[in-house]
């Protein structure tokens, strides 16, 4: 953790989201929105694949709290370091792997998972439907995407002006938009639900 900043992170940020959410997440919700995410959702004993594990903190959920044996997939070396460092601090590293990756397809052969899972990742990837079809492609049959994103309830300039004022790197759509993208994909009996509460 010794320079974050090259990662896109503030050096000081990680340790503040620690504070706020629980060790290991830097996105809002903590704990409680990891099992919102996988509500009902069998994952004992499971392979699961996560999609921008961050700084660990859904994975090690995912495996202590769920019984799931999670391979995180991240961007930022410097997160994937920490995270190995996370879990071996909880004695999880027999049951979650973490892999530094660039973006592109998913480097898995098929049917190798029984769930995707991800947490505030897919609003930041402009190609929707490739990553959904890849994500099926990894998926056994049967497999299950669970996931949580940011969403507006209506595509608009002031959104995406205010975007590009903050210096957001995100591609908006609606929860609408996503179940599109994720039908077109092949992905059957879909649903969402608000959790802005």
């Amino acid at each position: 953790m010794e320079d974050l900043e090259g990662a896109g992170y503030e050096l000081g940020y990680i340790p503040i989201m620690d504070l706020v959410w629980g060790k290991g997440f830097i996105a809002p919700g903590g704990e409680g929105n990891a099992d919102r995410i996988v509500d009902g959702a069998d994952l004992q004993g499971k392979r699961v694949l996560e999609l921008g594990s961050g700084a660990g903190g859904g994975t090690m959920v995912l495996a202590s709290k769920y019984g799931a044996n999670v391979v995180g997939l991240e961007l930022e070396a410097p997160l994937v370091e920490l995270s190995r460092q996370h879990a071996r601090e909880a004695g999880l590293s027999d049951k979650i792997e973490f892999r530094c990756v660039e973006p592109g397809p998913l480097p898995f052969e098929d049917a190798s998972f029984d769930a995707f899972y991800t947490s505030g990742v897919v609003c930041h990837i402009e190609d929707r439907l490739s990553l959904f079809r890849d994500a099926l492609r990894v998926l056994k049959p049967g497999g299950v995407l669970l996931g949580y994103d940011w969403f507006p309830t209506a595509l608009s300039d002031d959104i995406n002006n205010w975007m590009k004022a903050a210096g957001l790197h995100l591609f908006p759509d609606t929860p609408q938009g996503y179940t599109r993208w994720m039908r077109e994909a092949g992905f059957e009996n879909l649903s969402h639900s608000d959790a802005s509460d």
